[in-house]
């Protein structure tokens, strides 16, 4: 694990900040952390991190789980970054709109998991089930909190396996606060049930819209709502 950092520079008029680690650890000999939050103008503020470190060990898994340490842990500072931001310029400081391009990687990392059958702790985090508005539908249920998506996802990934979920199309209209989206994502899973002698493969195209929001804590964009409208099977196609 990382110690307390320490500060080794502090620019505050470029809003520069350098700190390391003072003591070697079980998986750094040298960890030095630059962070810079540069003024894009009145409304924006970009901010970036750069690391400059040698990993203690030798060994390539050692290293690879210490690498995989880091990129979990970064990500969290940029929230406590952007947070001092707010703090530091009031009203003054703004999150840019989202764009196409978050929300289409929202949804490749999203589903990359679901297919996956990754855990529901790394599925929720696309979730804004801390949200009392938050609202994920399909046609055979509605859930709003983490009780009811933990349900759900059990019984999903119980039920269906080798599942593909693609993006066909999608539209996305950018407010200030939120975005808003209609897609087309195509499906597939197969099922089984004893004894049958062979699975039985669902293949359709859903309808969704969704309302993307940003996390309050990663700052990156999350599902505050994702609704599936109607499934269109393909023809010979099962149906759950």
């Amino acid at each position: 694990m990382l110690v307390r950092d320490r500060l080794l520079y502090n620019d505050r008029q470029n809003y520069v900040w350098k700190m390391d680690i003072p003591e070697a650890t079980n998986l750094f000999i040298l960890y030095i952390v630059t962070i810079n939050a540069q003024k894009i103008d009145d409304n924006y503020t970009k901010v970036s991190i750069t690391v400059e470190l040698v990993l203690q060990s030798q060994n390539r898994e050692e290293r690879a789980q210490a690498l995989q340490t880091l990129k979990a842990y970064l990500p969290k500072r940029i929230g406590e970054i952007i947070k001092f931001l707010q703090h530091r310029d009031g009203q003054g400081f703004k999150l840019a709109s989202l764009s196409e391009l978050e929300i289409s990687q929202l949804a490749q990392d999203f589903y990359e998991k679901l297919d996956q059958h990754a855990p529901p702790e790394e599925i929720t985090p696309f979730l804004s089930l801390a949200d009392n508005d938050f609202k994920m539908q399909f046609p055979s249920s509605t859930l709003h909190n983490h009780e009811e998506f933990n349900q759900w996802y059990k019984n999903a990934v119980n039920t269906f396996y080798d599942e593909i979920h693609a993006v066909k199309e999608m539209t996305v209209k950018c407010q200030a606060d939120r975005a808003d989206v209609n897609a087309i994502i195509h499906w597939e899973g197969s099922t089984w049930k004893a004894p049958n002698a062979y699975s039985k493969r669902v293949v359709a195209d859903a309808q969704h819209s969704w309302e993307v929001v940003r996390s309050p804590d990663t700052f990156k964009p999350i599902y505050k709502s994702y609704i599936v409208h109607k499934l269109d099977f393909a023809p010979g196609s099962s149906k759950p």
